[in-house]
């Protein structure tokens, strides 16, 4: 089976020069491609800080499947203090979530249409409890009377809503359907608590105490809940499930006592490493079990947002995405992406406003870092489809534009060229058939106009 992976992508135009710290792949065509196209610009992807709405920071906790709606908290200043307030982030605006007055919240979970958003609140005697925002309204979730409880994650389609209820003033993990809560018990200890859901709602996995006393992760399906092992038996925390359930990830402590993001599979739990420091933990998966994301320390000792994939193990977001990170900025930690893992949000440092703030992380499309559109500006949106080897262009422009896309190997040779003529705006996005190539790198030089994108790529079988 062939495979498309892409690494960074770099765009060309007049005064830029390029810097190779981030580059890992053969640089040989590169030096090609630069001499072909010997302008040079800044790379694509798109940044968005979400702000804090004038609060001290914001938090993020999860994106819906189109990446269009984020959800989390903002932190304000309450005297001494500090209270969270939960915010729902649409399309570039950030409101905050009605509550109980002006009580703290935070939202934690939306559905995949965005439509549903839960999490937790306090009620007027201060106490967390469960509730819902949907379609503009408010309401808390019934649980036991005296009792506390939070949401922390549901289904795609809300259906199923897991979550964490106080008992005797222990934490329990819980699953809520139709109104109805399960207790999902513990791995012989008297805790638990549930961070995330499959999107069958069948499979929940998250942390629970054994009758070691020590806290393990769980993968709980049809009344069992299992533990799934560690690196040394010690500790670890399972954050994430892919959509069929088939995929866990989360952290584990290491015999050196470090800790280590993990992957679990088929009863396997494989060590997905750092970025060179002591520590790391995934916190969220793609929805194939693919793709996973989260924090892991530098060799500096800085904590950095990851990505990781099997094709090209884990890697640093601020080094993938380092045009867009010139101010300084640093992506700290990625939380959640979307089911494709085109989106990824995250929380991170955003040197020009010298806050603590969510962030919203576009992968692919878009090229450049978003500023206010001019009207001849062209809003560009470039992908590859590996399954139909079509690569797909989309741009909004007042005139007809030409769009030359040319392919060069690893030695800078020109392996395909297409040039079409005269496209009238209007007609994107247009489809252009690749033509299937050996396993190894390419770049893909797409020309819109006077504007050139190059798209590194690699095939593999």
């Amino acid at each position: 089976m062939m495979k498309l992976t892409f690494a960074r992508t770099i765009c060309f135009s007049t005064g830029k020069k390029l810097s190779f710290s981030a580059f890992c792949f053969p640089l040989l065509g590169f030096f090609s491609v630069a001499a072909y196209f010997p302008a040079l610009a800044q790379g694509a992807g798109r940044l968005v800080w979400l702000g804090t709405m004038g609060a001290q920071s914001s938090w993020v906790a999860d994106v819906s499947d189109d990446g269009q709606v984020v959800v989390g908290w903002i932190t304000v200043k309450k005297g001494r203090g500090k209270q969270d307030y939960a915010f729902r982030w649409d399309k570039g605006i950030m409101r905050q979530l009605e509550g109980i007055g002006e009580n703290e919240s935070q939202a934690l979970a939306v559905s995949a249409n965005g439509s549903i958003i839960a999490g937790w609140t306090r009620d007027s005697m201060g106490q967390a409890q469960m509730c819902i925002w949907e379609n503009g309204s408010f309401r808390m979730l019934n649980v036991p009377a005296g009792q506390q409880g939070m949401v922390s994650s549901i289904s795609p389609d809300a259906r199923v809503i897991v979550g964490n209820v106080m008992v005797a003033g222990k934490w329990r993990a819980v699953r809520w359907v139709n109104g109805q809560l399960r207790d999902l018990g513990s791995l012989g200890g008297d805790e638990s608590l549930a961070f995330a859901v499959s999107a069958t709602g069948r499979v929940i996995v998250g942390w629970a105490r054994a009758s070691d006393g020590k806290w393990y992760a769980f993968r709980w399906e049809q009344g069992t809940m299992r533990n799934l092992g560690t690196f040394a038996k010690a500790p670890s925390i399972a954050r994430s499930v892919s959509a069929d359930g088939r995929v866990v990830v989360g952290g584990a402590t290491t015999v050196d006592r470090h800790r280590h993001a993990f992957r679990w599979e088929n009863h396997t739990l494989t060590d997905l490493g750092t970025l060179g420091g002591k520590h790391s933990e995934a916190r969220a998966v793609s929805a194939d079990g693919q793709v996973v994301v989260g924090w892991a320390m530098t060799e500096e000792g800085e904590k950095h947002a990851f990505r990781w994939t099997q094709q090209r193990g884990m890697e640093d977001l601020n080094e993938m995405y380092a045009h867009l990170l010139t101010d300084g900025s640093i992506l700290t930690v990625a939380i959640a992406l979307s089911p494709d893992a085109r989106f990824i949000v995250g929380n991170g440092w955003n040197a020009k406003t010298g806050r603590q703030e969510a962030f919203w992380l576009d992968t692919q499309g878009r090229t450049g870092v978003p500023s206010p559109r001019e009207g001849n500006q062209q809003d560009r949106f470039i992908t590859f489809d590996p399954a139909s080897w079509l690569l797909k262009i989309r741009w909004n422009a007042q005139h007809p534009l030409s769009v030359c896309v040319t392919i060069f190997d690893v030695l800078g040779r020109i392996v395909d060229s297409r040039q079409l003529w005269s496209v009238i705006p209007g007609q994107s996005p247009i489809q252009i058939p690749i033509l299937p190539m050996p396993q190894g790198w390419y770049w893909c030089a797409v020309k819109i106009g006077d504007q050139l994108t190059v798209h590194p790529f690699f095939v593999s079988r």
